[in-house]
């Protein structure tokens, strides 16, 4: 396949869309005087705007997330329930040496 046109840089795609005619003169005039292309100006213009929205976006999961922690009856119909972890059998201490950290009381007899 043949490509036109310039090439695109990694991670960039290409995209193509209308808009009214002043604002298209508009990132056309402001492409010329920074001297890029009128792609990465456009970029230039909206990456802020870009990140004000990821931020505000955050900070609303930020404000849903106590609600949604508050409400147990929702995760409970919503996940199955797991099976408690088997608990663990503990060997008793051999005349090795002294457990440091087992029960104190077979410190206490061997004293």
């Amino acid at each position: 396949m043949a490509m036109r046109g310039r090439p695109k840089a990694p991670g960039m795609v290409q995209i193509c869309f209308r808009v009214p005619s002043d604002v298209a003169d508009f990132i056309r005039d402001m492409s010329i005087r920074n001297d890029r292309q009128p792609g990465a100006e456009l970029a230039r213009m909206l990456r802020p705007l870009i990140e004000t929205e990821k931020k505000r976006r955050a900070w609303e999961e930020l404000q849903q997330a106590p609600a949604r922690q508050g409400n147990p009856s929702d995760q409970s119909a919503k996940e199955p329930r797991r099976k408690k972890a088997a608990k663990v059998a503990i060997a008793p201490p051999t005349d090795a040496g002294p457990d440091l950290f087992g029960p104190v009381q077979h410190l206490a007899s061997k004293g």
